[in-house]
């Protein structure tokens, strides 16, 4: 997992790859992440790279600073996160 906090951006965005896994489970954990942060894109990437989906939709934020998606399953995949630092 990487996290990087993107420089030479007004708004303080951050980034990571993460591992996924069963769906309405924390998938994570993104260093840095909190529940007050805003999710601006979530994408799901098969380990194949054959999928590259947006899931931001169905994409929430758990109360530890993990990602939980609502329907799709990532497991064997990756998500790349990229967030909103909240203020």
């Amino acid at each position: 997992m990487g996290v990087t906090l993107l420089p030479g951006i007004s708004t303080p965005v951050a980034v990571a790859v993460i591992g996924g896994g069963a769906t309405a489970t924390a998938l994570g954990p993104c260093g840095g992440l909190v529940a007050a942060d805003d999710l601006v894109c979530v994408r799901h990437i098969s380990d194949d790279l054959v999928t590259n989906d947006d899931v931001t939709s169905e994409a929430s934020i758990s109360a530890e600073g993990a990602v939980e998606l609502s329907t799709t399953t990532t497991t064997g995949d990756f998500l790349v996160v990229v967030w909103k630092k909240a203020a």
